[in-house]
């Protein structure tokens, strides 16, 4: 149908990319100089993903990851780095074309072709945030760069040396990266220590005092890491813990586009008999991830706890032009259908 296409199209893969930039830019506006340090995009992603965009922890392209990363001076170091031996690169081709060395020119030209391609991709896409990749492009500006001596000088005694420009800003580069590492590297961290730990003594069944306290402990440091809040909602309620609708709550606050989170919570708030805020909640995770046939089959559960048989029926038939991705997923659908007194579908 027109409206499925529609959906499909909404979640392709530019009009996610296009998500991901809004979000990326959104995070990069707070710290428009020096940016958030060195891999906030995945940190900071749930905090600013917008509706529709799906689960990712890369901005798919290597301007908006540097300036969330270093900000505006990291990227125009980085910039320069780039330029700087593309133009010593050029200077050495018109040496090298005035003597009429054509194997050489043909190779350097390759290493800039081969850079400039590199970074073109880069512009929607994550290359460069592959060590490797990054380490091949590196090499390769390295390469032109020093090409018959097009990147560096010589002193008066004779010695090479290399061209000021990138000397200086190959060490603002590691100056910026580094502040970056030490300030917004360190927390994230200990956090995710923290809750490993917290996961580990609930997998050993240690005592609640000490998973939630571990918890505690990671939530200290990363107080808007809505996956924490999101976790010790599920030990409270698995230990019969007052707060965890609390916390749920206070997790879609800080990550309100995560379809996941509002599932967990409707289905909370169905144990307690509140369908109605039940029924919303979930209306607004599938709003949020509308392809995600897992959300409509708990809205069609939800409907039938709250006697609307006919709305029920009209969730389930959403399911039926979704992908499952698992055989639980499967069974959980032939349930439904069974529960709903209709003719289980054929799965694919």
């Amino acid at each position: 149908s027109l409206e499925q296409d529609s959906r499909w199209l909404n979640a392709s893969g530019l009009q996610q990319r296009v998500y991901y930039w809004i979000s990326g830019s959104a995070m990069w506006s707070e710290s428009p100089l020096f940016g958030r340090g060195p891999g906030a995009f995945a940190v900071l992603y749930p905090q600013y993903r917008v509706a529709g965009a799906n689960e990712t922890i890369r901005a798919h392209s290597f301007i908006v990851e540097q300036g969330v990363s270093t900000g505006l001076a990291g990227l125009l170091v980085f910039l320069t780095v780039v330029v700087s031996g593309i133009y010593c690169g050029v200077r050495s081709l018109i040496e090298i074309r005035s003597r009429r060395d054509f194997s050489q020119f043909a190779l350097l030209c390759s290493f800039i072709v081969a850079i400039g391609a590199l970074l073109v991709h880069s512009l929607v896409e994550y290359t460069l945030e592959f060590r490797e990749a990054l380490m091949l492009l590196m090499l390769m500006i390295g390469l032109v760069a020093g090409w018959n001596t097009g990147g560096v000088r010589s002193d008066s005694t004779g010695d090479a040396q290399l061209h000021p420009s990138l000397a200086i800003a190959g060490f603002v580069w590691i100056a910026i990266f580094g502040w970056g590492v030490w300030n917004y590297q360190v927390n994230p961290v200990r956090a995710e220590l923290s809750r490993r730990t917290a996961e580990n003594l609930y997998s050993i069944g240690e005592p609640p005092e000490a998973v939630l306290g571990a918890l505690d402990d990671a939530i200290s440091v990363e107080p808007n890491d809505a996956e924490l809040y999101d976790l010790r909602a599920y030990f409270r309620r698995n230990y019969r813990l007052a707060g965890a609708e609390d916390d749920m709550r206070l997790a879609i606050e800080l990550n309100p586009y995560s379809a996941r989170m509002k599932e967990r919570l409707a289905l909370m708030l169905a144990d307690r008999g509140q369908l109605d805020e039940a029924i919303a909640m979930q209306q607004d995770a599938i709003a949020n991830h509308p392809l995600d046939a897992t959300h409509w089959m708990t809205m069609s559960e939800l409907y039938l706890r709250g006697d609307r048989r006919d709305d029920a029926i009209e969730a389930y038939t959403e399911t039926l032009d979704l992908l499952l991705i698992s055989d639980a997923e499967q069974a959980h659908r032939q349930r439904l259908a069974a529960a709903l007194g209709l003719e289980p579908p054929t799965e694919r």
